[in-house]
């Protein structure tokens, strides 16, 4: 559980150079209109047997009625839940399954990644083990984050463990429709927590760190099947755009934008009581953790919409559509994990 907290912390983290120029290349004006904030919220509470307990830390959705919550839990028959647009059920089979990513295409094309090598697919009726990852002298491989351009073509990003107990590599895999496989990478100590897809360049962005001392955090751009380190530092915290598929990086409190392996400033938030995390519809609307809740910058200033009261409420995941928004929140000392369900009205 500890194992699985640690990566649930760092899973969007990784450490950037303050010092690094600014890019000539500045963004491109947006036009677009401040994001709404007239959300109608509901809290539902995810029903647990008493003694049981769960740790989803991943989200992901085909539509406001197709939103799947994964993680660590007691029994395995808490550890994917599943909202239909009325109430969230879980999924009661037994299965040999420790979910650490979750990301689709469609609601009958769902992949899942566990702790324990292996990959899973739900063809909109059950989940079916896909894959077992094999990597010769390893023998714990744990994809961290999945994402694709196409159900043709996904990445995933995560750490083989060594067989002899203290070295490990990171991975990444691709699937092309057909099978999983592993791209031949540098050995680099490294796990890497988090990538995302830059749709505009077509290449990806890879976040990740050691667990040597002292630590080093490392961003990373996959383009042209070459992966290229661009920063690595200590003790500053960026966090991606939780969904994927955002050019947006906050570096401590500073938004960033990323083009062609470069970061420009896009706005200062140092005066706002913003903690960390994105989740992104464009610069005039995202949403982000703050010290009271769930924030909202709707390209004039940032806002708490829902305040979630107590101190030992932390956020584990969220994820946000067009008109609706989920946000799982769990009570550290009752265990107790419940979602913050957001609407727009017409």
């Amino acid at each position: 559980m500890k194992k699985q907290f640690l990566f649930i912390v760092l899973l969007t983290i990784v450490l950037l150079d303050l010092g690094c120029k600014k890019s000539l290349t500045e963004p491109a004006p947006d036009n677009t209109q401040p994001g709404r904030r007239d959300y109608v919220w509901t809290v539902d509470t995810l029903k647990l047997p008493e003694g049981y307990s769960t740790v989803l830390s991943r989200m992901w959705g085909s539509s406001p009625e197709d939103v799947w919550a994964v993680g660590d839990a007691y029994s395995s028959q808490h550890c994917l839940w599943h909202y239909d647009g009325t109430q969230w059920k879980n999924d009661p089979t037994l299965r040999n399954i420790y979910p650490s990513a979750v990301w689709g295409t469609d609601k009958n094309n769902v992949w899942l990644a566990n702790s324990n090598s292996t990959i899973w697919r739900f063809d909109g009726l059950t989940w079916i083990k896909y894959n077992d990852l094999v990597l010769l002298d390893y023998n714990t491989i744990t994809i961290e984050s999945i994402v694709g351009s196409s159900k043709n073509n996904i990445y995933g990003v995560g750490v083989a463990f060594h067989k002899n107990g203290k070295d490990y590599k990171g991975v990444l895999i691709h699937y092309d429709g057909v099978k999983w496989e592993f791209i031949q990478l540098p050995t680099i100590k490294i796990l890497f927590a988090k990538i995302v897809y830059i749709r505009e360049s077509n290449e990806y962005l890879l976040a990740g760190f050691d667990f040597e001392n002292p630590y080093f955090y490392r961003l990373y751009r996959f383009i042209n099947n070459k992966l290229i380190e661009i920063f690595n530092i200590q003790n500053k915290v960026i966090a991606f755009d939780e969904m994927g598929a955002s050019n947006l990086v906050m570096v401590d409190k500073t938004l960033f934008s990323y083009y062609n392996g470069k970061l420009t400033e896009f706005k200062n938030l140092e005066s706002t009581n913003i903690v960390g995390r994105l989740w992104v519809r464009n610069g005039k609307d995202f949403f982000t953790f703050t010290y009271d809740g769930i924030g909202h910058y709707n390209g004039i200033d940032l806002k708490t919409l829902f305040n979630k009261e107590l101190n030992d409420v932390g956020l584990n995941t969220a994820y946000i559509f067009e008109k609706e928004v989920f946000f799982l929140f769990e009570n550290s000392l009752t265990s107790v994990e419940f979602v913050v369900h957001g609407k727009l009205p017409n």
